[in-house]
């Protein structure tokens, strides 16, 4: 054989070997969470796992990616499958809304087919196709809804208690009588359940708990505004629509609500590509601003306790804290916190007082409270605290064992108490 023949076959043999082989085409129904997949895109399939009950395919950053079987409509051929991309393009971003408890789910879109699932109310699920023409069943003329669960199952479900979407715009839904949480909801302002759980626990977080973080609607405007610590909108919307039992969409904006729970409404929303599931309860504005004022008025009657019982409290060890009006402090000869690396040699020796870390339930029969010395700089130090006799003792405590402003615990690895005489 000469050379000729020889690079002939080698070229060949690369060539081969350097071709991707696929063994089919896969089009997303139902891709997972965490995938950067999108529902109804194409992928080339290049092995089958049995066992895992999965495809394996490559992308453009990783290799042998697997995805179960049943988020993927498999075909043979690559004309199919696009074929088939271009019929499920109309239900790409399809949903339902189930409206009633064990709605059928059957094999075929027939009511004599046999059962595959029974839906739950208010579950939401995956759109894949529809039949062509509507039927009639009882008092009802619909279409019946090829849908894919969470879970894996696939199977058409007739829309007589089905509200149907496109995105967040309702296509269909059989739920028309409003109830009358709708009308109390638009003639109330309503705050963060925080709020509530702030006040349940005697835990005023002011930061968080402000008179202007709250959800206004207003039906007249036809407008809604939400204002939270962390993000603000208005949204405009052009009527209320009820999709189940206690649920409702306000059409043109993206908020959905769920009156699901007396006294309260879950809104989900979304502000700048961010999405929120946000619970809010009614709460008058007299009570928002009462307990705002007793909570200053509480932090100024502990903060009396260190200026009238001092206003100088004295410590051998860690040096000598003097309080003044407005909050402030000095404290001098504090060469031990430095030592114990509580703070660095550049800490000023004046500061602010304040009072927003709290104790958690079951450290408030233990101590007075929490008192924290910002010195600027971003150097603070929060003790827990308690008036004796003769004075008042400080516990450090370490930062990783405040969590939500609040004091989880007292069982520091390396507890560091401090001691101060005064003239309580």
């Amino acid at each position: 054989m000469n050379f000729k023949k020889l690079l002939l076959i080698f070229i060949s043999i690369m060539a081969l070997s350097s071709c991707e082989k696929y063994i089919g085409y896969g089009v997303i129904m139902l891709p997972e969470e965490d995938s950067n997949l999108e529902t109804g895109s194409l992928i080339k399939i290049t092995k089958e796992s049995r066992i895992r009950e999965a495809w394996v395919y490559n992308s453009e950053e990783e290799e042998h990616i697997e995805i179960k079987k049943w988020r993927v409509e498999f075909y043979k051929e690559l004309e199919d499958a696009q074929k088939y991309i271009e019929e499920y393009k109309e239900y790409k971003d399809y949903y339902v809304i189930v409206n009633t408890n064990a709605h059928s789910m059957r094999i075929k879109p027939t009511a004599k087919a046999n059962l595959v699932y029974r839906l739950k109310k208010d579950q939401r699920v995956k759109v894949i196709g529809r039949t062509a023409e509507k039927e009639k069943i009882a008092r009802f003329e619909g279409y019946w809804w090829k849908l894919i669960t969470d879970d894996g199952v696939k199977g058409w479900s007739y829309d007589s208690y089905l509200s149907v979407y496109n995105n967040d715009q309702v296509i269909h839904s059989n739920v028309t009588d409003d109830g009358p949480e709708i009308h109390e909801f638009f003639r109330n302002v309503w705050r963060p359940k925080y709020f509530w759980e702030m006040q349940k626990s005697r835990n005023i977080d002011l930061d968080k708990f402000k008179a202007k973080f709250k959800m206004t609607p207003d039906l007249d405007n036809k407008e809604i505004t939400i204002s939270m610590p962390d993000h603000y909108a208005t949204y405009k919307f052009t009527e209320f629509k009820k999709t189940g039992a206690n649920n409702y969409i306000l059409e043109g904006s993206p908020i959905q609500l769920d009156f699901s729970y007396k006294g309260q409404v879950i809104v989900i929303y979304s502000v700048d590509s961010k999405s929120y599931e946000t619970d809010f309860i009614y709460m008058k504005d007299s009570v928002v601003n009462e307990i705002i004022e007793t909570e200053k008025t509480s932090r100024k009657i502990k903060y009396n306790e260190f200026l009238f019982g001092g206003p100088v409290f004295n410590s051998r060890a860690y040096g000598e804290i003097s309080f003044y009006e407005d909050n402030k402090f000095t404290w001098t000869n504090k060469q031990n916190l430095i030592t114990k690396q509580l703070l660095t040699s550049n800490a000023s020796s004046e500061g602010k007082i304040s009072f927003d870390i709290f104790l958690s339930q079951q450290l408030k029969s233990k101590y007075d409270g929490v008192i924290t010395f910002d010195f600027g700089e971003r150097q603070e130090l929060t003790f827990l605290y308690n008036f004796e006799n003769n004075g008042v003792t400080f516990i450090y405590v370490p930062p990783a064992t405040i969590k939500d402003k609040v004091v989880e615990t007292d069982d520091f690895y390396t507890p560091i108490q401090l001691f101060f005489t005064g003239s309580l």
